[in-house]
């Protein structure tokens, strides 16, 4: 697996030019997370904080930068606004969605969080078309049983979990099986992965 473009020289050079040439920044960038799937940089306006962030080319994941993109318009106010992307490069600046939740946050507003993503999930499920168009992968449930063995293999799995953990992984494949094939009704077939603009 190729290292991560934020792992490489002028990669920083090259992304605060492209984040200055679409928001006014008026502070320094703050690095907030460089993981083996992505990197995160906050990056202050005089509108707010806005977020780039550039996650891995993989098999895996959808093109979060369109998909993100996408989403936002189909749901303006449950996706953080996308300010700019660069699509050959994975690029994106989203606008602040606001305060990180954590263990910490009451346990009302956990709830509340809860029914909002659940009445998303269940909205979603309803437009595989448009989903579909905009890039979103296709992980009915039909199509993802097909799709699992392969995620557990590759370099990038290698370098997130255990070794012990990859195997639990696998031995879940059986149950899920036979989960989807108990499944009969349309509703409980529909699925798409939407990765967390942040995430």
């Amino acid at each position: 697996m190729k290292p991560a473009p934020w792992t490489q020289t002028g990669w920083i050079d090259d992304v605060t030019a492209w984040i200055d040439g679409n928001v006014g920044r008026t502070g320094p960038l703050e690095v907030v997370k460089e993981a083996p799937i992505s990197a995160v940089i906050k990056v202050p306006t005089q509108e707010g904080d806005a977020y780039f962030k550039e996650p891995r080319d993989l098999p895996l994941f959808a093109h979060e930068p369109v998909v993100t993109q996408g989403l936002a318009e189909i749901f303006p106010t449950r996706i953080p606004a996308v300010l700019a992307i660069e699509e050959n490069r994975r690029w994106m600046l989203s606008a602040d969605c606001g305060m990180p939740l954590d263990n910490r946050i009451d346990e009302a507003v956990r709830r509340r969080v809860l029914q909002l993503y659940t009445h998303l999930q269940v909205e979603v499920a309803g437009r595989a078309d448009e989903l579909l168009e905009i890039g979103c992968l296709d992980r009915r449930l039909d199509r993802l049983e097909r799709q699992l063995e392969s995620h557990f293999d590759g370099p990038l799995i290698d370098s997130l979990l255990t070794e012990e953990q990859i195997d639990q992984l696998a031995q879940e494949v059986p149950r899920f099986r036979r989960f989807q094939k108990n499944k009969h009704s349309a509703s409980s077939r529909r699925g798409f992965h939407v990765d967390k603009p942040l995430g």
